[in-house]
């Protein structure tokens, strides 16, 4: 194995890792800065701050990609989640409306 194809293979890791990492910041970003910054008591900055986790998981048809409410399915293309999905080899080729270039799929994410 050359130089050149280790250094593609971390490449990968790194886009993907970095690729989970900001799925899981952008859903805890919220609820981090209602608690910081509001004076809510705390069961309210939890029911605030999951709201946009409880809008990816029933809005977002990203636990199953390509399906939903014609509608509501034009609302995936809003959370990172689907971005991620789209970084995916096997899955990519298989979505609808993942961006064509790594580069656009990453500044979408």
């Amino acid at each position: 194995m050359g130089m050149h194809q280790l250094g593609d293979r971390y490449h990968e890791r790194s886009v993907f890792f970095f690729a989970l990492m900001f799925n899981i910041v952008a859903l805890t970003f919220p609820l981090i800065f209602i608690a910081l910054y509001s004076t809510l008591p705390v069961e309210l900055v939890q029911m605030v701050g999951f709201t946009p986790f409880l809008f990816m998981i029933f809005f977002s048809t990203t636990f199953s990609p390509g399906a939903g409410v014609t509608g509501i399915k034009d609302l995936r293309y809003l959370f990172p989640r689907f971005y991620l999905w789209c970084e995916l080899p096997g899955l990519k080729d298989s979505m609808e409306g993942c961006p064509e270039d790594r580069i656009e799929n990453m500044i979408y994410l």
